[in-house]
């Protein structure tokens, strides 16, 4: 019996990762899908966007870079928020980002608007689904989550307002940077938090029936 539980816990485990690795691939192409659309994304891909744009990388490249910085940076602040998901996020968004817009550039889609906007909203989709599943996994935080939970606690103030303030600092510094704030952004930011939730939600619940 206790070796079945243990072969269980580790089976358990090793679905675990693959559905971290698979949610920050369906988020990197929801990302590159709302990029090419050219219809805005979410704040954090915005300032990816902008440094795209500023340091003329490609938008995987670009994204990969900037998420191993942040990661460093909580190391050395903070290196217990660093976990294997943490890891899988770093590592698998840069070239699913990538995969994403060569997708996007086989689907052949046309230059009008509602094709672009209907693509867009599958991006958001995708994204709510790929960041629902990341977070109820619970095998570690993205560097982003990690920093607000970090300066949330070193400055006294709630998650929520640490978040919402890097997302804003994130955003305004994307948009200098060339990154673009459309309509796409303004969806995401109001119906983004609580579809995740909804999934997040959904997804503990099989968890539990699992467990």
């Amino acid at each position: 019996m206790k070796e079945y539980l243990k072969n269980y816990v580790n089976g358990l485990y090793a679905f675990k990762l693959l559905l971290c690795v698979f949610s920050i691939v369906i988020l990197g192409i929801s990302i590159a899908f709302n990029t090419k659309a050219a219809l805005g994304t979410d704040a954090i891909s915005v300032f990816f966007n902008g440094v795209s744009n500023f340091s003329r990388l490609n938008l995987g490249l670009a994204t990969n870079i900037v998420n191993c910085i942040l990661a460093i940076a909580v190391i050395l602040i903070d290196k217990k928020y660093i976990n294997v998901g943490t890891v899988i996020y770093v590592l698998t968004l840069g070239p699913s980002i990538n995969w994403g817009i060569a997708l996007y550039e086989a689907m052949n889609i046309t230059g009008g608007y509602i094709p672009r906007f209907l693509i867009s909203v599958l991006g958001i989709l995708l994204a709510v689904t790929g960041l629902g599943i990341f977070i109820s996994v619970n095998i570690g935080v993205d560097p982003w989550s990690a920093l607000s939970i970090i300066f949330s606690k070193r400055l006294n103030k709630s998650f929520g307002f640490m978040k919402v303030s890097i997302d804003i600092i994130a955003l305004l510094a994307g948009f200098l940077m060339g990154g673009k704030v459309r309509e796409i952004t303004l969806i995401s930011a109001l119906a983004g938090g609580p579809c995740i939730q909804k999934v997040s939600e959904f997804v503990d619940r099989m968890f539990r029936k699992m467990l």
